[in-house]
């Protein structure tokens, strides 16, 4: 599972993604609203957690979060859409 949110009172967060797996839940940090690779993570044991810290730090709202597809299979978790090299 995976859910994006933007980041409306912070200079440099400007959305965050949250991945959910079997061992536990990832926050990436991105500085620009565009797809791009997170510029920082954090890990935490469970959802609950994760989404309280986002809403006492970021101001992000449960209503806030949008469900995302996960990533596809040897693709990066933190990418919305993964980019394809170019030959």
């Amino acid at each position: 599972m995976r859910q994006i949110a933007t980041v409306k009172n912070n200079a440099k967060i400007k959305r965050l993604m949250v991945y959910k797996s079997d061992g536990g839940c990832y926050l990436f940090f991105y500085d620009r609203l565009e797809d791009s690779a997170c510029y920082a993570d954090h890990w935490y044991e469970n959802l609950e957690d994760l989404q309280d810290i986002c809403l006492t730090e970021y101001a992000v709202l449960p209503t806030d979060w949008t469900t995302i597809p996960d990533p596809l299979p040897n693709c990066q978790h933190d990418w919305i859409n993964y980019p394809v090299a170019k030959h």
